[in-house]
């Protein structure tokens, strides 16, 4: 159902297409990055997102260790065990339920 656009917000597709559409015309205001590549080359896609934000990861940084750090810090293992993840809750679902394992 969701796929076909039975969903609160509209057909997702479409959502999709119009931000993938104004990455291509407004490269400085809309970062258009996809799952698959970002699991593939995650230092890459943060030094991107950096840059993107106005925030790069400098060469000193880089060679220290950051981009590693930051990964770990966002990593699903990591986010998972943090307290309000855990026991949080939303309007309508716990936060866990945003980390569960299939």
């Amino acid at each position: 159902m969701f796929c076909k656009g039975a969903s609160v917000s509209g057909p997702f597709w479409d959502h999709v297409l119009d931000y993938w559409k104004q990455s291509l015309e407004k490269p400085g205001k809309v970062l258009f990055l996809k799952y698959e590549g970002m699991k593939e080359k995650s230092g890459f896609h943060l030094k991107l997102l950096t840059e993107f934000v106005g925030c790069p990861i400098s060469p000193e940084e880089g060679r220290s260790g950051l981009v590693e750090e930051i990964l770990g810090l966002c990593s699903f293992d990591n986010l998972r065990n943090i307290d309000v993840n855990k026991y949080g809750r939303g309007r309508i679902v716990g936060y866990k339920a945003f980390f569960s394992e299939r």
